[in-house]
């Protein structure tokens, strides 16, 4: 089961340990190789009848995406700086942003 934490201070999102927890959000890689077919993680919410929403990072090809809606297709470029207070600060943007888009 997922876990997840307030994302900042706000009281109706969350972001799942992948983000939050250093070591699992440094285990990530740019891209991934399986049976020759290259595959990036995506960053990609779901809300609940409450309308909290809950971030997290997968693979695309294992999103239900008719209750998941992708943020952003492709973290390549943000999962090839190593530390995860780097990689934080660019999903945490992205999240910001989608915040202000999803609150209006």
């Amino acid at each position: 089961m997922a876990w997840y934490k307030k994302f900042e201070n706000q009281d109706k999102v969350f972001v799942e340990q992948n983000i939050f927890d250093n070591n699992e959000l440094e285990s990530y890689e740019p891209v991934y190789e399986t049976n020759g077919v290259k595959k990036t993680s995506v960053l990609y919410y779901y809300e609940n009848s409450e309308k909290e929403r809950f971030y997290s990072l997968g693979l695309l090809e294992n999103l239900n995406t008719d209750t998941s809606i992708v943020v952003k297709s492709d973290l390549s470029e943000i999962l090839k700086f190593k530390t995860a207070k780097t990689r934080r600060k660019y999903i945490s943007e992205i999240i910001r942003k989608n915040e202000l888009k999803v609150v209006r």
